[in-house]
């Protein structure tokens, strides 16, 4: 039987590892120390050893000369892949997609690697779902790393039983070589109320937009986790919680009706419902959960002659580089993400995965999440 490591390795997988990693921190065509260091830093023996350096010469990674050495390939450049579940687009199409497929592009660009870009079937399934060229490249560790967005948990199972190195970007992780990033969503919105507090407001409410197919009652079995956030936030500003709300589109829906529009039309229909009533009934702050449901609050504000910065103050969600405020911009106050940021962390996470002693990113053993931080726009 294999001798395993502690992250459940065979010693000639960790060797492997360590040595590909090894020949992308050196680059194309730089030598390799000699086969004696290579079995001391690896602690393993020379039987082990050339049997990793004979994989990776067959997978182009590194070329043994006989009696010379061990070599970088000139031909060396490492394929990160992204996999991005449909649920991403069920909320409809967001500029941040744009934006961060961009800034991904540059940023492998800059670091020299293969840029991949695949849609999965299924957001559950991978193995019977994704092309099999694909599927048996992952299986094959032909490719480097992945970064999943928006996979779900068995999804994210099967790509850690393939012993992928996995960045999942709004979703779950599973195993030891896996990172999951996702919004510091808790802290944007304290940093809303606070600044909607500090425009006077002490009547504010929290919208929220939710996923379209779904039916009220499955919503309300799943409460939403940020709602606490909101009220404690409003605590923290020395206002009492019935001072706010908390509301969603679904709130005046039958339990069985499923929602049916897109968060911008969601946005669209809570603003309607709610300014159309009598002022005094109006909230003096709105914090906008997501952009393009926020777009949608806008648009029935102005139809309804409803003025922001006069009448209401509104708090968004936002990204740093999107134009979807334009023309809006100058009475809103921004909480947002910065995508370039967001991408750069996300392969900080990669690349500390693919080094062969991986530690958790925040050296906790128990933790494998990043939380990206949110920045109020000057």
């Amino acid at each position: 039987m294999s001798e395993k490591t502690a992250r459940g390795e065979t010693k000639f997988q960790q060797v492997r590892a360590g040595l590909e990693s090894l020949a992308y921190q050196l680059g194309p065509d730089a030598r390799f120390p000699s086969v004696r260091e290579l079995t001391s830093q690896f602690g393993t023996g020379i039987n082990t050893l050339s049997g990793a350096l004979q994989d990776l010469e067959a997978r182009d990674i590194v070329i043994r000369k006989h009696g010379v050495g061990v070599f970088v390939s000139p031909s060396l450049s490492r394929t990160v892949c992204f996999l991005v579940s449909p649920d991403f687009f069920a909320r409809g199409h967001s500029p941040f997609w744009d934006s961060l497929l961009k800034a991904a592009r540059l940023r492998s660009e800059r670091g020299g690697e293969k840029f991949e870009l695949h849609f999965v079937q299924s957001s559950e399934v991978l193995g019977s779902t994704l092309e099999s060229s694909l599927a048996t490249r992952l299986r094959e560790n032909q490719i480097a790393g992945v970064i999943g967005i928006g996979l779900r948990e068995r999804a994210i199972e099967w790509l850690g039983e393939q012993n992928v190195p996995l960045v999942s970007l709004f979703g779950p992780f599973a195993g030891p070589r896996s990172v999951s990033i996702t919004f510091d969503t808790p802290r944007m919105i304290q940093m809303g109320v606070s600044r909607l507090a500090q425009c006077g407001c002490r009547r504010m409410e929290f919208w929220a937009t939710v996923l379209t197919g779904l039916s009220k009652a499955q919503i309300e079995e799943q409460p939403d986790v940020h709602r606490e956030s909101f009220f404690a936030a409003l605590e923290a500003q020395g206002l009492a919680r019935d001072s706010g709300c908390w509301r969603l589109f679904c709130d005046d829906l039958a339990p069985n009706q499923k929602v049916e529009l897109s968060p911008t039309e969601q946005g669209f229909e809570i603003a309607r419902r709610v300014f159309s009533g009598p002022r005094e009934t109006w909230p003096d702050g709105v914090f906008g959960g997501e952009d393009i449901f926020t777009h949608g609050i806008l648009m029935a504000l102005q139809n309804l002659g409803i003025e922001v910065g006069r009448d209401v103050q509104i708090a968004t969600h936002a990204n740093s580089d999107s134009t979807i405020f334009l023309g809006h911009a100058k009475p809103l106050t921004f909480v947002e993400y910065d995508v370039n940021e967001i991408v750069e962390i996300v392969h900080d996470a990669l690349e500390q995965l693919l080094r062969p002693t991986a530690a958790p990113p925040n050296g906790d053993p128990t933790d494998h999440t990043i939380l990206v931080a949110p920045h109020l726009r000057p």
